[in-house]
């Protein structure tokens, strides 16, 4: 890796850092600097806009919590989605980003464009293209899989909207009653199963 890719990437999880701590899409290049001891100058030249340095940040957590998710496939698609729930999506910590997440959704949606299209692509496409290998990986056929996870992201990101919304809404409990409902799905409709 080049020196400048390193020192992208080095000003990336600074970044990130920062919006987890700072959950806003509308902030300064210079603010952001001064912040991570950095210049506008130098993230205009990493990262060509302020958009553009903003979706590289969400991509950037994106991909990790995708590696994360994808590296949790050990067990079931429930085991997983459990782990995953538990260790990145309900943690207390993550509410920064899943705020910053959910306004740049609408943004991406509201403005739509070339811009936006790997957002989107990976906040739906790929999460549900993960869950549904999973429940492939489960013994589903990979038409079902597909659609129960479309149905499954889906309730996922209600649950996360609903935290978000309201602190005390029992999301952890729902949770749970979601996975028990995948887990009596997956044991109906496994090819060889019951």
């Amino acid at each position: 890796m080049s020196d400048r890719n390193e020192r992208r990437d080095e000003i990336l999880r600074a970044v990130v850092d920062w919006m987890i701590a700072n959950p806003k899409a509308d902030f300064s290049l210079r603010d952001v600097a001064s912040d991570i001891g950095t210049s506008a100058r130098m993230l205009i030249y990493h990262f060509g806009t302020k958009d553009a340095l903003l979706l590289a940040a969400v991509e950037a957590v994106g991909a990790r919590w995708a590696a994360d998710l994808s590296a949790g496939q050990a067990g079931s698609a429930s085991n997983s989605l459990t782990a995953f729930w538990k260790t990145s999506l309900a943690d207390p910590n993550a509410r920064g980003l899943h705020l910053l997440t959910l306004q740049l959704w609408t943004q991406a949606l509201a403005v739509g464009g070339d811009l936006y299209r790997p957002f989107l692509d990976r906040l739906v496409g790929g999460w549900n293209r993960i869950v549904a290998d999973m429940l492939v990986q489960d013994g589903i056929d990979p038409v079902a899989a597909q659609h129960r996870a479309c149905l499954t992201v889906a309730a996922v990101e209600g649950l996360i909207l609903q935290a978000l919304t309201d602190p005390a809404a029992p999301v952890d409990a729902a949770f749970t009653q979601m996975i028990e409902d995948l887990e009596r799905w997956t044991d109906a409709n496994a090819q060889g199963g019951p």
